[in-house]
């Protein structure tokens, strides 16, 4: 080969290489057609993307995009809306028909739902006694039955009133693949999920991001509008929201209350806010010491100054939390009263001295990762010195206080919650069902019953005396003490359109949101 032709050669395998290069560092399809891709920032990587045995915000956030409900609750219209499910009918008081959507794809190829896939999801969290969803326990359920290829049925041992609003949605109504499932196993199918919602699992990097595609045979002709979610771990939510601000990343979670008002006036940024369905709470498990002890537990409600927590850590974005129900539950009544939004230090220490304890006592106050919750954990320290209670703050990293929460011991948790139905069974459950996620340690046969019962009756007049009755019993038991409502905040891109928040914290759903 000659000189010259050596020359051009070089010039066109240079020239190919360069603009090969920028294809495949530019993130664009064939022939140069941009993806269009959302940069998602959370707080923390998730433990599993098997809904079935995880917990935590941000499995539940890839959760909700990677699986299909059968119901999804408008919150917007407030109303219950069809999805995995195009119709329910209650045969009788403890046993439902749920007719399912035909023709709807699971991901990777792995065939249609049927009711198959259904049954086998519930049974399974049944029959392995997995807490993720309350319904199985709360609901009373008996067995599920697959009738047809389409229809399946729902046999309880009581009735349950609010069924369909609390069961079929959420956890207990998102849909696997039973192939997948059993040809991956659980541990696999962990980190490899299949489900049929919007967005299919493409890529975990641990200690960086996972990465899901666009599902092209979604059952839902024309969603979802973006090609890729790419879900990157930043725990520093300061580094989250200068990524937010500088464009690295097109949507956060967790934004922190103090940042609010800049990211509010920043161009290219938009904020949205609600009112959350959610609590700031402590939680006791002792029950041998101090914490057993219902005057000591009343006292410690009693001495929480619930507007300085709104001040101080939510830069007042939230509500003093003074009762089980947040506003705008159903059946919430406003009448019943106990611990204010104000400290009452001397009925606090009056408690505390007929519970034994004249001069206080020293123990531990425990959080996870959130940047409010921590916040939160000094404050209340802080407030509870004034009664001599002595708290000392101990921070884990999220794995690790996963694991000690819900251990009897000695020690306060301090924690948060979103419901994602506005039924009051939904959150009365949650926090007092004996053997639910949140109880730790707690467990009264009788509450279990009243619960039940409110459950269960159909007449509405019977359900708000039933609830006020048994707000009244859970604020004198004082197992929980609530502290505050806070409003739920997304930030994101000035170019992202089709995002809409709702009262549920749980709810990071990007179906219908669009990169501008």
């Amino acid at each position: 080969m000659s000189r010259l032709n050596k020359k051009y050669f070089s010039f066109y395998f240079l020239t190919v290489c360069f603009f090969a290069l920028i294809i495949v560092f530019s993130g664009t399809s064939s022939f140069g057609q941009s993806k269009k891709t959302l940069n998602v920032a959370i707080f923390e990587e998730p433990n599993s993307l098997n809904f079935m045995e995880q917990a935590g915000l941000p499995a539940t956030w890839l959760d909700w995009n990677i699986y299909d409900q059968l119901v999804r609750y408008d919150y917007k219209n407030n109303k219950l809306v069809p999805e995995l499910a195009l119709s329910w009918e209650q045969e009788s008081p403890t046993s439902w028909l749920i007719t399912l959507r035909p023709g709807v794809q699971f991901h990777r190829g792995y065939g249609e739902m049927t009711a198959e896939d259904v049954a086998f999801g519930v049974n399974y969290i049944r029959e392995n006694k997995q807490r993720v969803s309350f319904l199985y326990s709360a609901a009373q359920l008996a067995k599920v039955e697959v009738v047809d290829t389409y229809k399946v049925r729902y046999k309880l041992n009581r009735p349950f009133t609010p069924f369909v609003l609390t069961a079929l949605q959420g956890f207990g109504g998102l849909v696997l693949s039973k192939k997948a499932f059993e040809e991956l196993g659980p541990k696999e199918f962990a980190r490899n999920p299949v489900g049929t919602g919007p967005f299919e699992f493409l890529e975990w990097v641990s200690g960086d991001h996972i990465t899901l595609k666009k599902h092209e045979n979604y059952w839902d002709s024309g969603f979802p509008l973006l090609d890729i979610v790419k879900w990157r771990f930043v725990p520093d939510p300061t580094v989250r929201m200068n990524l937010l601000t500088v464009g690295e990343v097109d949507f956060v979670d967790n934004v922190p209350y103090k940042d609010i008002d800049n990211l509010k006036s920043k161009s290219n940024v938009k904020v949205q806010t609600i009112p959350g369905w959610n609590w700031v709470y402590i939680s006791f498990g002792d029950v041998v010491g101090p914490f057993s002890k219902t005057k000591v537990r009343q006292a410690i409600s009693y001495a929480i100054d619930r507007k300085g927590i709104v001040d101080s850590v939510f830069f007042g974005h939230a509500i003093p939390a003074e009762k089980p129900l947040p506003p705008g539950f159903l059946y919430e009544d406003s009448n019943i009263t106990k611990y204010s939004a104000d400290a009452d230090l001397d009925t606090a220490k009056k408690l505390l001295a007929e519970a034994g304890y004249p001069n206080g006592f020293s123990s531990k106050i425990i959080t996870g990762s959130k940047e409010e919750l921590r916040r939160t954990v000094l404050v209340v320290s802080n407030q509870l010195k004034k009664v001599g209670i002595n708290l000392k703050p101990q921070f884990m990293d999220q794995a690790a206080y996963g694991k000690i929460f819900r251990i009897p011991d000695d020690f306060v948790d301090l924690e948060d919650i979103t419901i994602m139905s506005p039924d009051p069974d939904t959150a009365i459950h949650w926090f007092w069902r004996t053997g639910s996620v949140l109880t730790r340690t707690y467990s009264n046969p009788e509450i279990d019953n009243m619960i039940l019962d409110a459950a269960g009756f159909v007449d509405a007049e019977k359900r708000r005396v039933a609830y006020s009755k048994l707000q009244q019993v859970l604020l004198d038991e004082a197992w929980f003490s609530y502290l505050a409502h806070a409003e739920l905040v997304r930030a994101m891109g000035s170019n992202i359109s089709g995002y809409e928040i709702t009262p549920s914290d749980m709810d990071i759903y990007f179906k219908r949101t669009n990169v501008e």
